[in-house]
């Protein structure tokens, strides 16, 4: 296979990032009759280990095709069933249920930023519309995790003409269908993280969560590190300025 590098850090403590030497990967495909070159891709882990990706942004605009793997990577089967128009976004939200449901959550397709919401029941065969309108606002590129069955949305950007962005979290008890907001920004409120979009979002072994970096407004990169130990309700800076430099998209 071919091998390629990237930067990889650890966290090794509070305040503590470590580069780790360069991370060797190796292509596990080439070439193969699976889908096509795109970015802004969606993927989630399914509650059987398979992999779903939906969609992303190709050569020729939005891409509506849902592809899985069972067995890591090596191969790839695409889902019968053609997804409704209305799914077709980039920057969503997506989660994975242990009972095999998946559900999508706001995104932007073309200048519209969505705020609906999708499920299915059935590993991505087949979605159903929860919300035209959830109670968060329309958004792009939200941190969003899964804690306890609970879907959990943070942040995001609200406009791509003002680049506006927020810093409100959002959880939901009943699988996507209704939405509330965890905390309330306020000036007498718990310190919270600045607005942004993109950030990486963490879930760790102690069930308390990590927000790490992102973007803000005007194409400001962002490496600050925040934790909350009490699900979202309140939230402490770890640092404001990790080893890594500032960056939007990464992954966690």
């Amino acid at each position: 296979g071919t091998n390629t590098t990237m930067r990889t850090f650890h966290c090794q403590g509070p305040k503590q990032y470590a580069y780790l030497k360069p991370a060797v990967w190796t292509q596990v495909l080439k070439t193969g009759n699976w889908w096509r070159g795109r970015y802004y891709a969606e993927a989630v882990e399914r509650a059987d280990g398979s992999v779903l990706m939906f969609g992303g942004l190709g050569e020729t605009g939005y891409l509506d095709d849902f592809w899985v793997t069972t067995d890591k990577g090596d191969s790839w089967t695409k889902l019968a069933a053609d997804p409704p128009n209305d799914l077709l976004r980039t920057g969503a939200a997506i989660y994975a249920l242990p009972d095999n449901k998946i559900v999508m959550a706001a995104g932007r397709r073309m200048e519209s930023y969505l705020n609906d919401v999708w499920q299915s029941k059935d590993g991505g065969q087949s979605w159903q519309k929860l919300a035209d309108s959830a109670a968060f606002k329309p958004r792009y590129g939200a941190g969003h995790l899964v804690f306890n069955e609970k879907l959990v949305l943070m942040g995001g950007l609200e406009s791509h003409q003002t680049r506006s962005a927020l810093n409100d979290i959002w959880k939901s008890e009943d699988s996507g269908a209704t939405w509330t907001q965890v905390l309330v920004t306020s000036a007498s409120a718990p310190a919270l993280w600045s607005q942004r979009w993109n950030p990486a979002v963490v879930l760790l072994i102690d069930e308390s969560w990590l927000l790490l970096g992102g973007e803000y407004n005007s194409s400001k990169y962002l490496n600050d590190v925040w934790r909350s130990s009490n699900h979202g309700a309140s939230w402490s800076l770890v640092t404001s300025a990790a080893t890594w430099s500032g960056r939007s998209e990464s992954s966690a």
